[in-house]
C-alpha cells in the first residue's frame, strides 16, 4: 500500500528528502554566538523605535511641522549619539528654506530637543546636532 497515511499523534513523518550527510567541512555552529553582535544590534534597533515612539506619544503635538521634519532628519541621520549634517542640506532634504530650516534648528534647541554639540560655519565644515525625544520640563 503506497497511498497517504495517517500518522499517529507523536509519531514522526519520514521526510520527503532525506538531509544531506555532513561533510568534514561542515560546521554546525552558527557564525554568531548568541548575546553578541546579532542582539546588540536588535538591542539598538529596539532603543531607537523606543526613542522615536517616545518623541511621537509625547512630544510632537507641540511643534511645527517645520520642526518635526528638522527633528526626524537629524535623528535618522543620528550615528552613535550625534548627526552631523549641514542646515542647507536638512532644508533641501526638508522641501523648506534655509530660513525656515534654522528657525525650526533654533526653537528645537531653546526647547531642548537639540543640542549644537560643535557649530560649524564658513572653513569650519557642518555642525555636529544631538537630539532628544522629550521636551525638558522645568522641574527637571
Amino acid at each position: 500500500m503506497n497511498g497517504p497515511r495517517i500518522y499517529a499523534v507523536g509519531e514522526d513523518p519520514a521526510p520527503l528528502h532525506p538531509s544531506p550527510t555532513p561533510s568534514a567541512s561542515f560546521d554546525p555552529t552558527p557564525k554568531t554566538p548568541k548575546g553578541s553582535a546579532s542582539s546588540a544590534k536588535r538591542r539598538v534597533a529596539r532603543e531607537r523605535f523606543q526613542v522615536l515612539n517616545a518623541f511621537v506619544d509625547f512630544t510632537v503635538a507641540e511643534l511645527t511641522p517645520a520642526e518635526i521634519i528638522v527633528w526626524l532628519i537629524l535623528y535618522r541621520d543620528t550615528r552613535g549619539d550625534s548627526a552631523t549634517v549641514s542646515m542647507r542640506d536638512i532644508a533641501r532634504r526638508a522641501g523648506r528654506s534655509l530660513r525656515a530650516v534654522e528657525t525650526a534648528a533654533a526653537k528645537l534647541e531653546r526647547r531642548g530637543l537639540l543640542k549644537v554639540v560643535r557649530r560649524g560655519g564658513f572653513r569650519r565644515g557642518v555642525s555636529t546636532y544631538r537630539v532628544q525625544p522629550l521636551i525638558k520640563s522645568d522641574s527637571q
